[in-house]
């Protein structure tokens, strides 16, 4: 597959964690695998050197049961984000 970045955000540290898992997925794969935090991706430049990408965040209960309570879908609909691209 050639080079995949793994960006994530995180609160407490757990999705960095699940980051850190995915990557080593894709390394366990043949793939290079890099892991940024959100912050670390400010333009659309930082993502031309890749061939795939992996985008993920946490859920939180509050958010949740905002979505719920605001009618736009059910809690046991929203699930964290996880993407993959390939150019």
């Amino acid at each position: 597959m050639g080079k995949v970045l793994v960006v994530y955000a995180t609160r407490t540290g757990e999705t960095e964690r699940i980051a850190n898992l995915i990557a080593e997925g894709i390394r366990m794969e043949g793939s290079e695998a890099s892991v940024k935090n959100v912050k670390e991706v400010k333009t659309e430049a930082d993502l031309q050197a890749y061939d795939g990408y992996v985008f993920g965040c946490g859920t939180y209960p509050q958010v949740t049961a905002h979505i719920h309570l605001s009618g736009a879908r059910r809690p046991s609909q929203f699930r964290a984000p996880a993407f993959l691209r390939r150019r």
